[in-house]
């Protein structure tokens, strides 16, 4: 990501285009809107420019996310948000989060810390984390997988023998 002052969108991340998948977590009150009860799910992918994964994972997860943005969803599904924060940049905000390696990404929903992973994660797996983001911001955990009420699919009782 380009170290230059990109343009601000409304929820106080820079992008370089108003419609970037992806936007750059740059300053606390940026980190404070998404981290903010209500905000919705996101992927915070923390990283540094001296990090050979992280330049590694960068287009993975940019493929993610556009392809993300791209999907349709069921109606009132909120869609996921995809974030940078660069830890050699805005240090302060990466140990506010207590980071200690990179690249590690947090999937934040609501403004809680649901899950984290650290090391690189290929496209494949990014991807499948998403959707398991974007199935408890609708409300599908555990419980509706196993039953099959998420998404309005009823699971068949087995044949009676």
């Amino acid at each position: 990501m380009p170290d230059e002052g990109p343009a601000t969108t409304a929820a106080g991340a820079a992008a370089s285009a108003p419609d970037a998948p992806v936007l750059d977590l740059a300053d606390q009150a940026a980190v404070e809107a998404v981290m903010a009860a209500g905000a919705g799910p996101a992927v915070i992918d923390f990283w540094s420019s001296t990090c050979g994964p992280c330049r590694a994972m960068a287009p993975q997860f940019a493929a993610v996310a556009a392809h993300h943005q791209a999907a349709e969803l069921p109606e009132g599904a909120p869609r996921v948000r995809f974030y940078k924060l660069q830890t050699d940049a805005v240090p302060e905000l990466a140990a506010a989060f207590s980071i200690r390696a990179v690249p590690t990404l947090l999937f934040v929903h609501d403004g809680e810390i649901v899950d984290g992973a650290v090391g690189y994660m290929d496209g494949r797996a990014l991807a499948k984390k998403v959707e398991w983001l974007q199935r408890k911001a609708q409300g599908g955990g555990l419980w509706s997988a196993l039953t099959g009420l998420f998404g309005g699919r009823k699971r068949e009782p087995p044949p009676a023998s």
